[in-house]
């Protein structure tokens, strides 16, 4: 005899959800295989458990990718935007019949500031209330077959309709950014006097193979009807010790070296569609600074943290390295080169080469490119650290 149970997605509740019209097809009299545990006493009254396999899930028919449009808006008081999702299952098709779709405010407090009702079998419609200072965020939520991916747009609601025509600017510090660097990205809504009237919060994306250079804002969602599991633009289930996500709504996180790559701003302003963009160019870091301190009080065996010593760092030419002594106790270190002479001064008729019996910092200018070491070691008479040594190699470009 074979069991069955009936289920349904969870719906949300509680006031968040005061001001949400959802469109959803709950799924109530639907047969779900569930797995079946039989427990059997052997004949020397052993137990054994058998497990039946878990039920199996086709690519075709579980979400993989979620994306909200427009995914930021700015709306005057009165005014509305349509919001519509655009889904992929796991083998990258088109999906288009799912279990439900919830949509979400942030903040219990945007419901004063934006009303979100139905406007067709998959999209909602947000009206702006009253000037926002700030952007609030909809989550959006599909479901099938117990998988669910979300999505997270910005809406911002203006007084009025600024004086057009209207176009977005985006704008940045520089576009040679460094690897590793998070630089800050702004739009600006510009009139049609050319004056910036507002610089909304945006969200940004790459394109292809360009989201392996840069990240941009993946905002963390917590699922409706779910206590745990959060989940990232992309569907990828969040946790901090397999999955990076980046919180910054107006920055960009470099994660090449080399190359380039256009970050692209979509706006969604009054009903009209605009964009813009910027082209990256990476670049090594040509500062660094290398530190070592003790990790607390001394303790038998020398620990102490070898902060910012790593195995391996690439710069560019012309690079200045600068070598720290942050010891507690204080005790002098040095540092030796495995080739001292292309260590040159910062300033002309100042140190170069080995850095020895250092008490604060010292700094070097690389400008040969080619692979370098050095040695750092601890002098001095503070047992047990005295002696202790450690090698770095580094490159220059």
């Amino acid at each position: 005899m074979s069991t069955h149970r009936t289920s349904s997605i969870p719906s949300p509740t509680g006031p968040f959800f005061a001001e949400l019209v959802t469109y959803m097809t709950y799924i109530s009299d639907r047969l779900l295989p569930i797995v079946v545990v039989t427990l059997g006493l052997g004949a020397c009254g052993g137990d054994s458990l058998t497990l039946a396999p878990a039920p199996k899930i086709a690519f075709s028919n579980a979400v993989g990718t979620v994306t909200v449009s427009p995914r930021t808006a700015i709306v005057a008081v009165g005014g509305t935007v349509d919001f519509t999702p655009t889904v992929t299952d796991l083998n990258g098709d088109p999906l288009t019949v799912f279990d439900s779709v919830v949509y979400r405010l942030d903040s219990q407090a945007d419901t004063t500031r934006i009303a979100v009702t139905k406007s067709g079998p998959a999209t909602v419609r947000v009206t702006g209330r009253v000037e926002s200072s700030g952007p609030m965020l909809l989550d959006i939520f599909v479901f099938k077959n117990n998988t669910v991916q979300a999505d997270q747009a910005f809406v911002h609601v203006t007084d009025s309709v600024p004086t057009g025509p209207l176009k977005i600017v985006m704008k940045t510090a520089t576009t040679s950014v460094i690897y590793g660097k998070q630089p800050t990205v702004n739009t600006n809504l510009v009139n049609g006097v050319g004056d910036t009237v507002m610089v909304p919060l945006t969200r940004y994306r790459i394109n292809g193979t360009d989201s392996a250079k840069i990240l941009t804002y993946s905002p963390t969602i917590i699922a409706p009807g779910r206590s745990r599991g959060q989940y990232s633009p992309q569907g990828i289930p969040l946790s901090s010790e397999y999955v990076y996500f980046f919180g910054q709504m107006n920055k960009i996180a470099v994660l090449a070296p080399t190359g380039s790559a256009y970050v692209y701003g979509d706006v969604n302003a009054y009903g009209t569609e605009l964009r813009d963009s910027v082209l990256f160019t990476f670049g090594y870091p040509s500062t660094f600074s290398f530190s070592i301190q003790t990790k607390g009080p001394l303790q038998p065996y020398g620990v102490w943290d070898r902060r910012a010593l790593v195995s391996q760092q690439v710069y560019q030419s012309p690079a200045t390295l600068t070598f720290r002594n942050d010891m507690y106790p204080e005790v002098p270190v040095d540092y030796v080169f495995d080739k001292p002479e292309n260590a040159l001064a910062v300033v002309p008729g100042g140190p170069a080469g080995n850095i020895i019996n250092l008490m604060s910092s010292e700094s070097r200018v690389f400008t040969t490119p080619g692979d370098y070491s050095f040695t750092v070691t601890v002098r001095g008479d503070q047992y047990p650290v005295t002696g202790q040594h450690y090698t770095i190699k580094f490159t220059v470009k």
